[in-house]
């Protein structure tokens, strides 16, 4: 089955060109504008004046087109970031600065949208800073504990915040990340700060 570790490492490869860049804006555009209804791969080639086969060059489906443009705000700058920064810093960013996108494409159910590749992203992050340190030594196995309800927790709560949940309500995105946050065991917060800094980046998933 394709995971969607499988889709981070191809995302990877992807050369953000001009071209590139025009379909990504043209998405942003469309989605802002229509919510997560309607909004499709010919309307998105329209928009940027691009061919299908251009589009189809780059992006499988219209979900890998979604996923990368979260992947090219985030990627380069989260593994050289510890959970607090990640958390109450960049990704409050992201998701403020395109909140119509993000929560548009957020709403669409399907294996390979979104809300799974969120879902990956954080439990990539969490596993590659509890597994690797400055000096390269791998953390203890004691210490690998619950990654996937951090994943899950990072994941629905963002999500939540996105879909406008009354528990929510009057939080800013920072607030919720220090939320997050305070929900990480100290003793993997004390691992995950020495890891910030590793250049890891190339490394997803290894």
């Amino acid at each position: 089955m394709y995971s969607h570790l499988d889709c981070l490492h191809e995302l990877e490869y992807i050369n953000n060109t001009r071209i590139v860049r025009d379909i990504c804006d043209a998405a942003i555009s469309l989605y802002s504008k229509y919510g997560d209804a309607g909004v499709s791969v010919t309307m998105i080639i329209d928009e940027a004046d691009v061919a299908k086969g251009t589009f189809y060059k780059y992006f499988k489906d219209i979900y890998a087109l979604n996923n990368y443009i979260f992947f090219n705000d985030v990627y380069f700058a989260a593994y050289h970031l510890s959970p607090v920064e990640l958390l109450t810093e960049l990704l409050p960013k992201v998701f403020t600065d395109k909140i119509e996108f993000y929560r548009a494409i957020s709403h669409l159910e399907d294996y390979n949208g979104f809300a799974n590749f969120l879902y990956t992203f954080f439990y990539d992050y969490y596993t590659t800073v509890l597994t690797t340190t400055i000096d390269g030594k791998e953390i203890p196995q004691e210490k690998k504990l619950s990654v996937r309800s951090y994943a899950i927790t990072s994941t629905e709560t963002f999500l939540a915040v996105l879909w406008d949940e009354p528990a929510y309500e009057g939080l800013t995105m920072k607030e919720v990340g220090l939320i997050i946050s305070y929900q990480l065991p100290k003793n993997l917060m004390e691992s995950f700060d020495s890891f910030k800094g590793f250049n890891v980046v190339g490394n997803l998933g290894k």
